[in-house]
C-alpha cells in the first residue's frame, strides 16, 4: 500500500499510477457497503506507486521515472474506468526504468515548467 485516500463519490474520481507506467482514473462509483475494495487490476510484477483523489478534471497527472523522464498531461485525457479494469499505458519506459512517483498537479498553481534531471550515484 502506497497511501490511503478518501473515496469521494462526489469528486472527479481516483487516479492511480503504477511502477510499470500504467495510469487509471477510477469512476467514482465506490461501493457504499464495503470498507475496502480493489481499484485496479495489476499485471504480475507491477505495483501502485501513487494514488490521489482528484478535485476536478482540470488537474494534471504526472509521472516521474527512475531514469529521469517526466510526463505531465491533463487528467481529462484518461477516461474513467470501472474498478475491475487495468488502466491504460501512461508512459513508455526504457528497459530497466520504472515509475517512482505519480500524482496530481493543479495547473493554476504549478504551470508546466519542469525540467527532468538525471541523478547519478
Amino acid at each position: 500500500m502506497v497511501g490511503i485516500v478518501a473515496a469521494d463519490p462526489a469528486g472527479a474520481g481516483l487516479a492511480v499510477g503504477t511502477a510499470g507506467g500504467v495510469v487509471k482514473r477510477v469512476a467514482p462509483d465506490y461501493p457504499q457497503n464495503a470498507t475496502d475494495f480493489e481499484v485496479i487490476s495489476l499485471k504480475d510484477g507491477d505495483r501502485v506507486v501513487g494514488a490521489v483523489q482528484l478535485a476536478g478534471e482540470d488537474q494534471d497527472l504526472a509521472l516521474i521515472t527512475s531514469d529521469g523522464q517526466l510526463l505531465r498531461f491533463g487528467a481529462a485525457a484518461v477516461r474513467p474506468q470501472g474498478r475491475a479494469a487495468g488502466g491504460m499505458a501512461g508512459i513508455r519506459l526504457s528497459a530497466r526504468a520504472s515509475v517512482i512517483w505519480f500524482g496530481a498537479v493543479d495547473p493554476s498553481r504549478w504551470p508546466a515548467r519542469a525540467v527532468p534531471a538525471t541523478l547519478s550515484w
